[in-house]
């Protein structure tokens, strides 16, 4: 193998020997001479390591190194300070790749010059749900220039980063690491930093890698089975990126995008929370929010989008009392348009204003008289920003 491979690709490996002879297997039977396999054993209290160590005698492109335990995260910032590939790849130990992959991949490269290829995945078992399919199922499609849409709406782009091969110059030159602190969604967090530097990004329907979807003590599957946990992560997901997102790159559609997602990615299992719970998290995602001046942007959202943003905001607001809160504000709204209603069609309307003037400071008189100023849409608008109290 030459001094510096095409590609570098990095295992992280912890406690998995149950799974790592099947994903080792994988890999020395490549047909690829230009690559390097990396394996970081962090702190495995099982043979693991030893395990790593035998491929290493048996195969010059495998290297295998030890470290005390300190996360996938901390295991994959070991390897990309070794790798002295053009490209960087990722296998988690757990899982495996298809035959020839890394050959496929370099011929790819050599017609493309990306700097970003995203290649699809296959689920064991098969039963798993369509959704998470869906994330793993690519296209064939060309971006010669990066959009934000690509990150939070390209299948692939997100959140599982064995799925993608980077270019090494995108990592090194914009000093990009995994954050060590998170216990989730930092793959997440270092594609949001990878994909606005890359000038070209492929993508390719071919499925390369086997995900193994449910495994016992994965991280994963421990922060699945706790939904207060699970939002509490995705929280501070939702912090490091928009912190990433707003402090690297001046771009509006960019931002508007994340925030976007950020409803997107904490709503499902925002609602499944208890009253108290709820809210305690509605008002940690909103501070959040308010940090990052995102009230400009909301106009920008989707409309499922500014739905779900409302939503959250009166959870925040109304605390445990949200629903009764949000039928009284229903019924109180139903009640002013129908009394404007009679109002409207009687003829001395001027004369209820003016005999009505000293209710004129009263949420009734203030309601009517933006009324007469704006309208009923408009007014019905402001009294929902009103009880929402937005950022």
């Amino acid at each position: 193998m030459k001094n510096k491979p095409k590609i570098s690709v990095i295992i992280p490996v912890y406690n998995t020997e149950k799974y790592l002879r099947t994903c080792l297997d994988s890999l020395i039977i490549q047909d690829c001479k230009d690559v390097e396999f990396i394996l970081i054993n962090d702190g495995s209290t099982d043979d693991s390591f030893n395990i790593c160590r035998e491929y290493q005698y048996r195969d010059a492109r495998f290297i295998a190194v030890s470290k005390e335990n300190g996360g996938p995260s901390s295991a994959r910032n070991l390897g990309l300070s070794m790798a002295k590939g053009e490209y960087i790849a990722f296998v988690d130990s757990d899982d495996f790749v298809e035959p020839a992959t890394y050959s496929k991949l370099c011929k790819l490269a050599e017609k493309e010059c990306a700097d970003i290829y995203v290649f699809g995945a296959s689920l064991l078992p098969e039963s798993s749900p369509k959704w998470l399919w869906d994330l793993v199922t690519t296209r064939d499609v060309v971006y010669t220039s990066f959009q934000p849409e690509i990150i939070f709406e390209e299948p692939g782009a997100r959140p599982f980063l064995w799925l993608q091969m980077i270019k090494k110059n995108i990592i090194t030159e914009n000093n990009l690491k995994f954050d060590e602190s998170m216990k989730l969604g930092e793959d997440q967090l270092f594609q949001t930093c990878c994909f606005p530097f890359a000038k070209k990004i492929v993508f390719t329907s071919e499925k390369f890698y086997n995900y193994r979807v449910f495994r016992e003590n994965s991280l994963m599957s421990k922060f699945s089975s706790d939904i207060n946990k699970k939002v509490e992560v995705h929280i501070d997901l939702i912090d490091k990126m928009f912190n990433v997102v707003f402090s690297k790159f001046d771009d509006e559609n960019l931002r508007t995008v994340l925030f976007n997602w950020s409803i997107f990615l904490i709503w499902p299992d925002i609602i499944q929370l208890l009253a108290e719970n709820q809210t305690n998290s509605a008002l940690k995602l909103i501070k959040v929010w308010k940090k990052y001046n995102c009230e400009k942007l909301c106009d920008r959202l989707d409309i499922w989008g500014q739905s779900r943003c409302n939503q959250i905001l009166l959870m925040g607001e109304c605390g445990l009392n949200f629903d009764k809160k949000i039928d009284k504000y229903k019924k109180e709204i139903d009640r002013l348009e129908n009394e404007i209603c009679q109002l409207e069609k009687q003829p001395k309307l001027k004369k209820i204003i003016k005999k009505n003037k000293r209710k004129q400071n009263s949420l009734f008189g203030k309601f009517f008289k933006s009324l007469r100023k704006y309208g009923i849409k408009k007014t019905l608008k402001l009294v929902f920003l009103k009880i929402t109290k937005k950022f």
